[in-house]
């Protein structure tokens, strides 16, 4: 609902004659609504999650809080340095989202790996699985959308930006 309101006032102002600065600040607001809007969404989820269980007093495994702890850090760190970096169009910072988000990724994905461990030993039941398994998705998502919005900065910033080459060069500085 917000989306299409934000949306369309941005609209309506763009043509109401503004500077081009101003102008390509707006283009910039329109093409992040949708990432911060899901962004939005998948904290609420979070919260949500984390509600039904405090409400039906279910609790993780010592070692899975721990794990949410990294990984739910490492998300407040990407959702910290995108805004900052959307807000002060800083494309040197907004360039440290991606190894964030690779590191979230593999975060993610070795937690299950040990959950299903877990579950395996006894140690942990499934029930709660799903909701670990909701928790991390919401948070992967989140540095997804992330990543989307940073990269988005950086192709405004840079004139000549090309994907491939962008992606090619991060690879090659990050093996």
């Amino acid at each position: 609902k917000y989306e299409d309101k934000l949306g369309n006032y941005l609209v309506k102002l763009m043509s109401e004659g503004v500077s081009l600065e101003q102008s390509k600040m707006i283009s910039k607001s329109i093409q992040a609504i949708s990432d911060f809007e899901k962004i939005s969404d998948y904290a609420l989820d979070l919260a949500q999650t984390a509600y039904h269980m405090h409400t039906a007093k279910r609790k993780f495994s010592d070692m899975a809080v721990d794990e949410l702890t990294v990984i739910s850090t490492a998300t407040a760190e990407i959702i910290d340095i995108t805004v900052n970096g959307f807000m002060n169009n800083d494309v040197r910072l907004v360039k440290s989202v991606f190894p964030l988000r690779e590191l979230i990724t593999l975060d993610c994905n070795e937690i299950k790996k040990r959950h299903i461990l877990r579950l395996k030993a006894g140690k942990c039941d499934q029930s709660k699985g799903y909701e670990l398994y909701d928790l991390l998705n919401d948070m992967q998502r989140i540095s997804e959308h992330c990543a989307s919005l940073a990269l988005d900065i950086i192709k405004a910033e840079e004139l000549d930006f090309n994907i491939h080459r962008f992606l090619h060069k991060y690879e090659e500085q990050n093996k």
